[in-house]
């Protein structure tokens, strides 16, 4: 299909972007769960991180299309959607937070402590 001179279906968002975008959005409660209140932030940070990079390879790997230039892709757009809906979604309403606080062992006694 074209409109003018541009062809409109040259421009394919394509399965892996998309997979990553939505790996990245979803991202962020599920990190909260791996997080801790009593940590420092740089540690915290790192693991989201670390997760951001490990899901890029995943969704790579799932798609079948491994080579280097898809997975640096791969993980820059999983990390950007990741922070994005961080500081626009998830942050703001509070569910990162109680996410986190409700999972962090800071004060609680671990199940294997006794046993």
């Amino acid at each position: 299909m074209t409109r003018g001179s541009i062809r409109v279906d040259s421009f394919n968002f394509g399965d892996l972007p998309a997979l990553a975008l939505l790996i990245g959005i979803l991202q962020p409660p599920v990190v909260a769960f791996l997080k801790q209140d009593h940590w420092k932030k740089w540690i915290n940070t790192a693991i989201a991180v670390v997760f951001s990079i490990v899901a890029g390879i995943v969704a790579v790997a799932i798609k079948g299309d491994l080579d280097v230039s898809n997975v640096f892709g791969t993980i820059l757009v999983v990390y950007v959607a990741a922070s994005a809906a961080y500081a626009g979604f998830w942050n703001p309403t509070g569910v990162d937070a109680k996410i986190k606080t409700a999972t962090s062992y800071k004060g609680k006694s671990s199940p294997a402590v006794g046993k």
